[in-house]
């Protein structure tokens, strides 16, 4: 007798809503690998950001280290930042002095606050350095001309005379003569990098890029109800750039002298 078998294959098709689930999953997942990725290269970003400034402040340590001399009697006005936010910063006195005196190497238009192209001029700062601040800046600081000019780094150099900031043209004297420098962004930076999730917030950015400067490190709080700028741990100095009504302006990251540069006048 001659048998017939029938085989019926055990196996299915996904259906639709198999497929759809497994979509969705994979979707979750890549979007939070995607996620995971761009938090991390953005925190590279801000380690990044903060090198850059270190680079630019030890231009500005071995700038005053070496132009010391010249710069210890420069009038305390010429470390006036003018720049301000809501208003026009009043101009410099035009009878003041911001340059060296004699016998130094060609001056940086105001010695307090030499640019970036200055300090590589005078060999300080690798002409190949990139001036491009690295999250994004609002133009909302106006300079006495005026104008909101683009963000980049600005650099404050201040005169003590026994930790007292000399801001005219007293000299110390027989008193050491202290130079505090700090470098800083010229143009807040803006809440978010570009408004969507994949954006890292300005403290976030901030918090990461003062985490690397270390103890260094300076930024503005979160409100604009502060003329300082503080460290990680509280410490505070003067926030280089300030608001028509006297008050601080958030965004402002900064980096501080490693060491004061104290010398006995000579």
């Amino acid at each position: 007798m001659n048998r017939t078998h029938s085989f019926h294959s055990t196996q299915r098709g996904y259906t639709l809503l198999e497929v759809s689930l497994f979509m969705g999953l994979a979707l979750t997942l890549s979007i939070g690998y995607l996620k995971n990725q761009v938090s991390e290269n953005q925190y590279s970003i801000a380690v990044t950001q903060a090198g850059f400034y270190k680079s630019v402040n030890d231009a500005v340590s071995k700038y005053m280290i070496n132009y010391y001399v010249s710069l210890k009697d420069i009038p305390g006005q010429c470390s006036r930042v003018l720049l301000m936010t809501g208003a026009t910063p009043p101009p410099m006195t035009p009878s003041t002095n911001c340059q060296f005196i004699g016998g130094a190497p060609s001056s940086p238009a105001n010695a307090l606050q030499p640019t970036l192209i200055e300090l590589q001029n005078l060999s300080l700062l690798d002409r190949n350095f990139n001036n491009r601040l690295l999250f994004p800046t609002d133009l909302v600081a106006v300079n006495a001309s005026g104008v909101k000019p683009a963000g980049t780094y600005g650099v404050r150099i201040q005169r003590w005379c026994n930790s007292i900031q000399m801001t005219d043209a007293t000299t110390c004297g027989a008193v050491a003569t202290q130079l505090r420098s700090l470098v800083f962004n010229t143009q807040p930076f803006v809440m978010t990098g570009g408004g969507s999730y994949l954006s890292m917030s300005r403290f976030e950015f901030m918090r990461a890029a003062l985490t690397a400067m270390g103890s260094n490190g300076y930024a503005s709080p979160g409100t604009n109800n502060d003329l300082n700028l503080f460290t990680l741990t509280g410490t505070a100095t003067s926030s280089p750039i300030s608001s028509f009504n006297a008050s601080g302006v958030s965004g402002i990251l900064a980096i501080q002298n490693t060491s004061d540069v104290t010398c006995l006048n000579l």
